[in-house]
């Protein structure tokens, strides 16, 4: 084989690594990152306001939309393009999500 072809098959290769393979999140897995139990509203009730997905290589955090309550989120070391779930998170006091394929930081 000549250099040329092993120049393009390393090339082929390293395309094929960076296609994205899709991996939602699911609730089980957010049940097993939920931690931090807490009152929320008028203190007579409770929730965990803490999850932590971070390196779960996601690409779609779409069923995030439920947890409303989460307050601390992280979401680093995903494969994430996009935050717009995270819009209904109206008590979510800190994020974090780097090293992910974030283009915007918009909500």
């Amino acid at each position: 084989m000549s250099d040329e072809e092993e120049a393009q098959l390393e090339e082929g290769e390293e395309e094929e690594e960076q296609e994205p393979v899709e991996c939602k999140l699911t609730e089980q897995l957010c049940g097993d990152s939920l931690s931090l139990l807490c009152k929320i509203g008028n203190g007579l009730s409770h929730a965990y306001i803490k999850m932590d997905l971070h390196g779960k290589t996601l690409t779609d955090i779409s069923i995030i939309s439920a947890f409303v309550h989460v307050r601390y989120l992280d979401l680093s070391n995903n494969k994430l393009d996009s935050l717009s779930s995270l819009a209904s998170l109206t008590h979510l006091l800190t994020l974090k999500a780097d090293n992910n394929r974030l283009t915007t930081a918009a909500l």
